[in-house]
Order: structure tokens, then C-alpha cells, then sequence
């Protein structure tokens, strides 16, 4: 079902869980994966200076680059952990799978496209989120 997965690596403790789910998922569909990093050393240098860090443009810029990152590679499906800016998620050409690990919990949601899919294809994702095994 999903041909080509952006795996998005950040430095959270959430990062290793990214990782496998989108390896897991690349398996099971004999996917291309891309991995792509998420860093903050842009605000850590600005916040070193008494520069003004507007973290909410911060944010938006990075996932700007996200969306334009999957537009241009046709992914599928991105594996992230956290959640996309909403405004931003309506120009996604793909789903988003949100992966967070909290202490000993994991949590994973699937943010479909936004062009619903067909109930066939609606059916089979929520399959796959059943059968994603445990990290």
C-alpha cells in the first residue's frame, strides 16, 4: 500500500520508536524509506545570543520544509512524532503516522490524507495499525 515512507528523526525520545515503525512498515509493504532529520540547532545557536527566537515560526518553517520534502519525493506516508501544524496538513500529498513514546508508553495515530480514502483503503490502514507490533 505505501510505496515510499518519510521517516522524520528528531531528537526526542520518541526517535528510536520512529525509526522502527517506519522500518517496520517499509518491510511489510517493500517500501523506499527516506530518512530525514529534525534538529534544534538552529534555535540552541539563536538561543545562545540574545537574538529573539520566534519558536511558533520555527515550527512552521520546519514542517514547510516537511510537506515540501514529501511533495517533491511523492511519499506516501510520513513517520513522525509529533503532530503537523493543521493549516500545513491540508497541503500534504500523504498520511501521517504520529508515533510518541512517553515513559513506557507508545502511542501511534494515523493522520490520513486529506482527500479521504475509499473505505476499502480506510479499512486496510486501520488493519495495519492492529497489527503494528509492539516497540
Amino acid at each position: 500500500m505505501f510505496q515510499k515512507i518519510l521517516a522524520v528523526l528528531d531528537p526526542t525520545q520518541s526517535c528510536h520508536c520512529v525509526l522502527t515503525t517506519a522500518l517496520s512498515y517499509a518491510r511489510a509493504n517493500q517500501a523506499q524509506i527516506r530518512l530525514i532529520t529534525s534538529s534544534e540547532d538552529k534555535l540552541l545557536i539563536e538561543a545562545g545570543s540574545d537574538a529573539y527566537i520566534d519558536i511558533a515560526q520555527l515550527v512552521e518553517q520546519t514542517d514547510q520544509a516537511l510537506v515540501e520534502a514529501a511533495q517533491l519525493w511523492n511519499a506516501d506516508l510520513i513517520v513522525t512524532a509529533r503532530a503537523l501544524n493543521p493549516e500545513l496538513q491540508r497541503t500534504l500529498p500523504c498520511s501521517v503516522l504520529i508515533v510518541r513514546q512517553d515513559d513506557q508508553t507508545i502511542s501511534i495515530t494515523m493522520q490520513l490524507k486529506p482527500l479521504a480514502p475509499n473505505l476499502e483503503v480506510r479499512s486496510h490502514l486501520e488493519r495495519l495499525l492492529a497489527l503494528t507490533p509492539s516497540l
